[in-house]
């Protein structure tokens, strides 16, 4: 499998894949020479998109998650579940989803493909999370949410029930989500207010 990228959340993935006894052949950052090692991996620095390799983005960015899926188009994206993560049997997790240690996620969830639901987050019951979302450690998500593709959703923030998160939309950290928010729009504080869009 090639881990693509690099950097501080492509380790955390590492880390899961040793627990889940699955080995990564090279790692792809351009950023980087193609003799250096990352984490005793081999670097490359150019994928061979013509064919077809079991892949992951290791990379928290939404937008470059997104940019690369387009990009290498040919490569099977893998999904990584933490051993510790605590997932309902109905869930459903799209390709190349990773789901860290402590998360719960409750019955009726559905989460898109690309997505990050990171350190100890808890997804609650029928939550839909469209693709390359980034639910940010200990993030609380009450029933029947719905965050739209693209969107990041902060460090410690809070959303109550059947609120919808706009596309490419940005929870500021801590923040409490009391009512919708606007595609492409930055909310933040207690309660969450908006800082820049709509």
């Amino acid at each position: 499998m090639i881990l693509i990228g690099a950097g501080g959340h492509s380790k955390v993935i590492l880390d899961i894949a040793d627990l889940l006894n699955i080995k990564f052949k090279s790692v792809f950052d351009n950023k980087f020479e193609q003799r250096e090692l990352f984490n005793e991996i081999s670097v490359i620095s150019k994928i061979n998109n013509s064919k077809s390799e079991k892949a992951i983005i290791g990379i928290g960015n939404n937008r470059v998650r997104y940019r690369f899926d387009k990009e290498y188009n040919n490569l099977e994206w893998a999904t990584l579940i933490h051993p510790k993560a605590i997932i309902s049997k109905d869930v459903v997790i799209g390709d190349g989803s990773v789901i860290m240690a402590g998360c719960i996620i409750q019955p009726g969830v559905r989460i898109g493909k690309h997505c990050i639901i990171n350190t100890g987050a808890c997804i609650d019951h029928d939550v839909e999370i469209g693709d390359f979302v980034h639910v940010a450690p200990n993030c609380s998500l009450a029933g029947g949410i719905k965050v739209l593709e693209g969107s990041f959703i902060g460090i410690g923030a809070s959303v109550i029930p059947e609120v919808r998160i706009g596309s490419w939309s940005t929870i500021g950290a801590g923040s409490v989500v009391l009512s919708d928010v606007e595609n492409e729009t930055i909310v933040m504080g207690i309660p969450a207010k908006v800082k820049y869009g709509k």
